[in-house]
């Protein structure tokens, strides 16, 4: 077990140095001229004489060659420094350290409402199979698993700012706007959630143990606490933690569409603008987060699920 784990932390390593080799080379090959893109949103103007844009890419470094420009990138952070921003010279360790915060909130009250509602949803279902409740839970999994999380998201932004005038879509910097955009994103993700539950519990129920247990007159209520739950916390604890990364990668949406200056929301703005210092922290960061999250989940499913252990 230690072993292992000293194994997938080692591994973590070679696997980010790609991720940000990739998202460096990207950027880099792109088309667009970053001196460019930086001045012009820095003067909030289109026009930018050629000279000023030759003075900038010099002082910043930009007409290096590739391997210069990722071989200082990545010795700095190696000694903990991110870099500065081209846009504004701001340490790249503080945006992302500012904005991060409101993401990772957004993303565990996801996780928390998936976890929650798909685990409850999904062993009702199974255990009143063809209830009004089991086909509605089979109605949400198709249907939550073919909506885009944007277009709903749009959908109750205009429902509730446009034609109740209740949400305040713009403005609002207080944790009290996340709430909604997290509990939207764990809803609108919990169809797969329910279906793995449903398929689990059903197996369980019909095993020989439960079927004795059931025989001995042990009330409904114990043995899905005691026996059920317990068989089913093992799939539904990986496949939460996996769903991390997945509502990480949505949070670039969902904080758009909500104005909410999250992580997402400063990659989106420093990979439009080509901010190579901001885009290669931010892709290391967001690597590192799903790298470690994966490493849980395994540890997670391992624990709970002892069937491979002797």
């Amino acid at each position: 077990m230690i072993l292992n784990l000293i194994k997938r932390i080692i591994f973590i390593v070679p696997t980010l140095v790609f991720i940000s080799l990739l998202s460096f080379a990207l950027l880099y090959y792109s088309p667009g001229d970053t001196s460019t893109r930086i001045l012009r949103e820095k003067s909030q103007t289109m026009a930018v004489s050629h000279s000023y844009e030759q003075e900038f890419s010099k002082n910043k470094g930009l007409n290096n060659s590739f391997m210069k420009m990722y071989s200082d990138w990545i010795s700095n952070v190696i000694k903990g420094n991110l870099g500065e921003s081209y846009l504004d010279g701001k340490s790249v360790n503080n945006k992302i350290a500012g904005a991060i915060g409101k993401t990772l909130i957004i993303v565990m009250i996801a996780i928390l409402v998936y976890f929650l509602l798909g685990t409850c949803v999904g062993i009702l279902s199974a255990v009143y199979r063809n209830s009004i409740l089991d086909k509605l839970a089979r109605w949400w999994s198709v249907l939550s698993m073919s909506i885009p999380v944007f277009w709903i998201s749009l959908f109750i932004v205009w429902l509730l700012s446009v034609k109740f005038g209740i949400l305040k879509t713009a403005g609002n910097r207080s944790n009290s706007c996340l709430i909604l955009p997290g509990i939207l994103m764990g809803v609108i993700s919990t169809g797969n959630l329910i279906t793995i539950v449903k398929h689990k519990t059903l197996l369980v129920l019909e095993e020989q143990f439960v079927l004795s247990t059931r025989a001995l007159g042990v009330k409904q209520s114990k043995i899905l606490i005691y026996h059920v739950l317990k068989n089913v916390l093992a799939p539904v604890a990986a496949t939460s933690t996996l769903a991390f990364s997945s509502f990480l990668g949505s949070s670039v949406i969902i904080e758009n569409i909500f104005s909410i200056p999250g992580f997402g929301t400063l990659l989106m703005k420093a990979v439009n603008l080509k901010d190579y210092m901001v885009v290669a922290s931010a892709t290391l960061v967001l690597g590192l987060l799903i790298s470690v999250a994966n490493m849980i989940a395994d540890i997670f499913y391992s624990c709970l699920d002892r069937r491979g252990t002797g």
